[in-house]
């Protein structure tokens, strides 16, 4: 979260006491931001040592938000347009690749692939709390997260080939 808002640098209480390393996991899993941050416009991805963390950050949520809204019941969580991998920081960062040498190689095509299948879930995860359907959310959630870690796996495998690629965010990124 601080990373999308453009922090690389955080001390205090203002998210969490300190705790042991064994709490983190959990913490985690039931943090609430506070309603004001979540209004908060996200920054484009910075242009940092961290990007491809940040990059993967940007999926991360994505991910965990949709999983969220689908466990809540709660359609109104769903990220903006979530059937337009394009619109989203993740596909923005994945069109101005398209202009590197990492645009024409397989890699690419398999992320972007593997970007747009999780939209392509997120949807069918949104359409489940709408619709009577024969697979459940919960099913659909599943397929997401397994999206979601070989998403991660080719992410990795971008970072250790990282001379394609060029975390440098264009101007031209939408803010949400």
């Amino acid at each position: 979260l601080l990373l999308s808002l453009g922090c690389e640098w955080a001390q205090g209480y203002g998210i969490s006491k300190p705790m042991m390393a064994s709490e983190v996991s959990n913490w985690i899993k039931t943090y609430q931001a506070p309603e004001q941050w979540l209004k908060h416009k996200q920054a484009a991805p910075a242009t940092t040592s961290y990007g491809f963390l940040q990059i993967a950050t940007l999926h991360n949520q994505f991910v965990e938000r949709v999983v969220k809204a689908a466990q809540d019941r709660a359609p109104s969580l769903f990220p903006k347009h979530i059937d337009d991998p394009h619109h989203c920081k993740f596909g923005q960062w994945l069109e101005q690749q398209k202009l590197t040498a990492f645009g024409n190689t397989e890699l690419y095509q398999q992320i972007n692939l593997k970007h747009q299948e999780a939209h392509h879930l997120a949807k069918a995860i949104f359409d489940c709390l709408h619709t009577e359907q024969t697979m459940k959310p919960d099913e659909y959630c599943e397929q997401l997260l397994n999206v979601h870690n070989e998403l991660i796996h080719l992410l990795v495998q971008l970072y250790l080939n990282s001379s394609l690629i060029s975390m440098e965010p264009e101007n031209t990124l939408k803010r949400e």
